[in-house]
């Protein structure tokens, strides 16, 4: 009768232990796959910790290939004309996020706070 015990206790174990393995197992790929697929821009929370400056933003990522106050350059002319081109604010920040022709996305290097900050930006202060 020991000897069943023994090897009952011997089969709970290896059934335990497999079983252990195996949640342990999925747990850690759900979690690689979780990172994998979260977005890599800044949570809300980090985003709302530092107040956004559509200019500063602008000057760091736009001004080279905009000009400085939109005059134009590499990329087009956007003082004096950008409300007129994408009457549409959400259209704009699409373009901004996406990017179009020969104008790099932003959106993997900025967060939505921040691009529309820069939007919002060249509408009120690179005017219509």
């Amino acid at each position: 009768m020991t000897e069943m015990t023994d090897r009952s206790a011997a089969r709970l174990w290896g059934v335990l232990g497999a079983t252990l393995g195996f949640v342990v197992t999925l747990v850690v790929g759900l979690t690689i796959v979780t990172i994998g697929l979260s977005d890599s821009r800044p949570s809300a929370a980090m985003r709302g910790a530092v107040p956004v400056d559509g200019g500063a933003l602008y000057a760091q990522h736009c001004a080279s290939c905009h000009g400085p106050t939109g005059e134009g350059g590499i990329g087009p002319e956007l003082a004096g004309v950008v409300v007129e081109r994408y009457p549409d604010p959400e259209i704009h920040v699409l373009i901004v996020e996406a990017g179009r022709g020969a104008m790099p996305a932003f959106g993997a290097r900025l967060t939505e706070d921040q691009i529309r900050a820069v939007v919002d930006y060249e509408r009120t202060e690179l005017g219509s």
